[in-house]
């Protein structure tokens, strides 16, 4: 038998740990966790980790979105916009939006709009959960992956965190433990692709993809170690337990204590709490999500949004229709978001 004939066999946990895991591009999105059928993958604070024999069957694999596998081609052309940007990736419309609803308004980052949505997509019946991060009630500010069931669940986890979350971790729950049919998922762009990847990837969990009914993905530049940042805060005298918000505004990381900014410094000197993983990623706007929602290239209040498919398209403007938000022309704001993402590209 010569080389080219050699049989090869099928992709398991042991090439994930060979070809991500071990490099440390590894992003935590708890995908794979969600994706082994005989629950043999636990997610750790150092990643996914293999607690039971493997059974070769290859979905942790597939779904992943660092694997030799992911195809950011398939991706795309799954999204069915009319429109291409050779940096914001595929869309139907790119608009500045905020909420409508005072109690989103008192608790959400921005304009609102990610917990709107699901909020109106929970009220309507379009989902029956949503796949979010949340706060622990333990460790203040530590996000953790929540599956919420009410809107109000949705509300209580609003806000952005800025650490890592293995969001995909409640997409298991969501399929296999209350066996939902229609979920929003929520996530920043390695969460986003991971998402997508189970959707389109037919060797991946599809049992999960065909499950969810949207993904709203998060802008993000990189995200924070959960316990280099708290070392960070507590050199500058900051307790964390009286953080009541963080944000990222012109090029500088601010801290809120109490409702005050207590912090302002250059995001260039919180280089040493960023996640190693983080640099290896070049989207910033979740390229492969139905709707893609931040803050740049908006006004402060507001966010900008990304509608990329029908299905996004959908759920954004029944939204406004229903009067949860309001919309405006985001101007000049889109080459603004088209230069910073072509910085995060440069450097994948």
């Amino acid at each position: 038998m010569s080389a080219s004939q050699v049989a090869v066999g099928p992709k398991v946990f042991g090439h994930l740990m060979a070809e991500v895991i071990s490099k440390r591009i590894c992003c935590k999105c708890g995908l794979c966790v969600s994706s082994c059928p005989v629950n043999a993958i636990s997610m750790t604070e150092e990643g996914p980790k293999l607690v039971s024999p493997c059974k070769a069957c290859g979905a942790c694999y597939y779904g992943c979105p660092r694997s030799q596998s992911f195809s950011a081609e398939a991706l795309e052309t799954s999204l069915d916009s009319d429109k291409r940007d050779d940096v914001l990736g595929r869309y139907i419309k790119i608009v500045s939006a905020r909420t409508k609803l005072d109690k989103v308004v008192a608790r959400a980052q921005d304009g609102g709009v990610v917990t709107t949505l699901l909020m109106y997509a929970m009220e309507k019946k379009l989902i029956d959960g949503a796949v979010v991060a949340s706060k622990s009630p333990i460790d203040p500010w530590k996000p953790v992956p929540r599956l919420a069931l009410t809107a109000e669940e949705v509300l209580e986890a609003a806000g952005t965190k800025y650490s890592n979350c293995p969001n995909l971790l409640a997409l298991g729950d969501a399929v296999y433990c209350y066996e939902l049919s229609k979920i929003g998922v929520v996530g920043v762009p390695c969460q986003v692709a991971a998402a997508r990847n189970v959707k389109v990837q037919p060797y991946a969990a599809t049992k999960l993809g065909t499950k969810i009914a949207f993904i709203i993905g998060l802008f993000c530049m990189e995200s924070f170690v959960h316990s280099r940042l708290l070392e960070y805060l507590s050199s500058h005298k900051i307790d964390v337990s009286r953080v009541s918000k963080f944000d990222i505004k012109e090029g500088k990381f601010k801290v809120y204590v109490d409702g005050s900014e207590a912090l302002s410094v250059p995001i260039k000197d919180m280089r040493g709490c960023v996640n190693e993983y983080c640099h290896v990623c070049g989207d910033l706007t979740a390229l492969y999500a139905d709707v893609s929602v931040g803050a740049i290239g908006s006004q402060r209040g507001w966010s900008t949004v990304i509608v990329r498919s029908s299905v996004g398209d959908k759920l954004f403007e029944g939204a406004v229709k229903e009067g949860y938000l309001e919309v405006k022309d985001v101007g000049s704001g889109v080459e603004t978001l088209k230069k910073i993402a072509a910085r995060k590209a440069s450097k994948k």
